[in-house]
């Protein structure tokens, strides 16, 4: 910002240019916050899970936990769509 040529100091711009950024530093925050504390555990757990049951099953049952899986996932996600689609509307 110190950078920046008088005239948009003088058209005090800076505290527009200080909300981009920190809604910019916000919005990483929380994607990051998101990719540690909810997909990384899913993902860890899934792998764990998997493991165990392979190693007790066989891939038949990791393949029923895997499809089980997806197909909860997108069930969410379109619940989750439709919900958003009826509040907003």
């Amino acid at each position: 910002m110190l950078h920046l040529d008088n005239e948009f100091h003088l058209n005090r711009q800076t505290g527009l240019l200080s909300r981009v950024l920190e809604r910019g530093t916000r919005a990483v925050q929380s994607l990051f916050r998101s990719i540690v504390f909810t997909f990384a555990p899913i993902v860890v757990e899934m792998a764990i899970v998997c493991a165990t049951l392979n190693a007790l099953f066989n891939s038949a049952v990791v393949g029923v936990v895997i499809t089980t899986f997806v197909a909860y996932v997108m069930w969410t996600e379109r619940c989750a769509s439709t919900a958003l689609v009826l509040w907003c509307a």
